[in-house]
């Protein structure tokens, strides 16, 4: 017996009768519903339902519906549920998804077994999680899209925000090296989840991405999505229906999984795209940004796209020179109406503020992403131990929309705060000397370390070969952070809440050990 029956219904006459939701596989415990024809229950075409609207996920004994960041919202027994809410169904629950009404008529219980828990029946969130390479694109002479899905290749990637960043560890010739890359993709495309990479002169893992990286290898997603340079809101919606998106070089990357995002989620908006690039084969996505989003959608984007270089022979007939003041000011005459998302090159992205700042624009409004300079070390080296292998969580969906606590602004820059210390489940207080004799015990890994000076405990783990994810360095994006017994002490603002001190958590690219300390890795 099937064990979802429901009887579907729509408005528009369009179908009528009753559909099942069966399990592909035993190990099935989830069913997607939406307009896309991948999904396992696919709606007629409405614009009011998104392409992965809504997913029915059998867990703890019963059966539940959450809403995957729709455009709509999905309706349950006449109320709207919030994003990401999970409402649990009974015989008799009625469903609406746009113009289309389901009821609920059978619901038979799965029994699930140990062996069938996996992740990918719940969602990317916190933990580590082992993916695999399944398509490559190359999108220019120098940057590759690597579309990677979980091992069963199930809806896992649909609780992030678009434009957030995602941290990669893989492993390259015998050591691990961490890396944080933007994602391309759209949480409504749940199934996949794509990392656009331009390879970097001297760049050890991109080169090894670009040159060596193939499909069918592996890599570990360490911990869950992260950043806050994304259009929506805490609450997920659109923080303004008036966009203004200023990208270059692979800062594209976040870029497009907003704009992707909005166009597969029919969302109502308006916003305009400016690319620049050195030469026409340098403009990533050119092709699916203005002969598929732009015109099957022109009431809401438009795209402008210069060129800065020489053409190298190739013909172009567009905008030439860079993104300034005049620019915007003429293509965009509601500019200051608009919130404004800029991620490129660093010096790109300061000459886009300074225009910004001569022409009076609210700067409350502006959104800048980067993560450090080129000469920023980013990586973390551990030697992985033989024979040890990756484990894959069994966490619980998510409820809430995910909402990381980092700043939306350059990840390089952070102000300096008076030094303090933080002693765990106490008040802080004020350092005395930083030149206190100190020891770091890493208790997973049973390496120590004696220091004294002005370390970091990150610093300290390099040295002491222990492998601490890190990124930015400066106390802003939390890949490092680090649940520590002891004190520590900053000189730098940290973005940790006090809840989280409370209970621990440190940041160790700029936390420095008191004492002696013991850190859980």
């Amino acid at each position: 017996m099937p064990p979802i029956v429901i009887r579907y219904s729509n408005l528009e006459a369009e179908f009528d009768g009753t559909v099942t939701l069966e399990q592909q596989q035993p190990s099935q415990t989830s069913w997607t519903i939406g307009r896309d024809e991948t999904c396992d229950l696919p709606l007629p075409l409405d614009h009011a339902i998104s392409g992965f609207n809504s997913l029915i996920t059998f867990e703890e004994g019963r059966y539940w519906i959450i809403d995957q960041h729709s455009t709509n919202g999905t309706r349950v027994n006449g109320s709207t549920i919030r994003s990401g809410e999970r409402v649990p169904l009974e015989a008799r629950t009625r469903i609406e998804v746009g113009q289309t009404t389901l009821l609920i008529k059978e619901l038979q219980p799965l029994e699930i077994t140990e062996s069938q828990s996996s992740p990918a029946m719940d969602f990317w969130q916190a933990e580590d999680v082992e993916v695999e390479c399944i398509h490559i694109d190359l999108e220019s002479l120098d940057t590759k899209t690597f579309w990677f899905a979980t091992p069963d290749r199930r809806p896992y990637f649909s609780y992030f925000q678009p434009g957030q960043f995602g941290l990669i560890e893989v492993e390259i010739d015998g050591i691990l090296h961490s890396r944080a890359y933007s994602i391309s993709s759209s949480p409504a495309r749940p199934y996949t989840l794509t990392f656009t990479i331009k390879k970097k002169p001297g760049g050890i893992v991109s080169t090894y991405f670009f040159d060596r990286f193939q499909v069918g290898d592996h890599l570990v997603l360490k911990g869950g999505p992260m950043g806050a340079f994304t259009c929506m809101s805490e609450t997920g919606e659109l923080l303004n229906s008036k966009l203004l998106f200023i990208g270059a070089g692979s800062g594209m990357t976040p870029l497009t999984s907003m704009i992707r995002w909005l166009y597969d989620t029919v969302t109502s908006c308006d916003v305009v795209l400016m690319q620049s690039a050195r030469t026409p084969i340098d403009l990533l996505f050119h092709t699916e940004l203005s002969e598929i989003i732009a015109r099957k959608r022109p009431e809401c984007f438009r795209y402008l796209a210069t060129i800065t270089g020489d053409l190298l022979g190739f013909g172009w007939a567009g905008v030439r020179g860079r993104i300034n003041g005049d620019l915007m000011r003429s293509q965009v005459p509601d500019l200051m109406e608009r919130d404004v998302f800029v991620c490129g090159p660093n010096g790109f992205m300061q000459a886009i503020e300074a225009a910004l700042q001569d022409l009076g624009f609210p700067m409350a409004q502006l959104h800048q992403e980067s993560f450090g300079s080129d000469s920023t070390p980013t990586e973390t080296i551990n030697p992985p131990q033989s024979g040890k292998t990756t484990s894959i969580p069994t966490s619980k969906p998510a409820t809430t929309t995910i909402n990381q606590s980092i700043q939306p602004a350059q990840l390089q820059q952070t102000t300096q705060a008076d030094s303090h210390v933080m002693s765990n489940g106490s008040t802080p207080s004020i350092a005395v000397s930083t030149a206190t004799k100190t020891k770091v015990m890493f208790m997973e890994s049973g390496e120590s370390i004696d220091a004294s000076g002005s370390k970091t405990i990150l610093e300290l783990a390099e040295q002491a070969g222990v492998n601490i994810p890190a990124v930015c360095r400066a106390g802003t994006c939390k890949a490092c952070k680090s649940k520590v017994r002891g004190q520590v002490e900053y000189k730098a603002n940290c973005t940790l809440s006090d809840s989280e001190k409370n209970e621990g958590w440190v940041l160790a690219c700029i936390a420095k050990p008191l004492g002696t300390i013991e850190v859980e890795r």
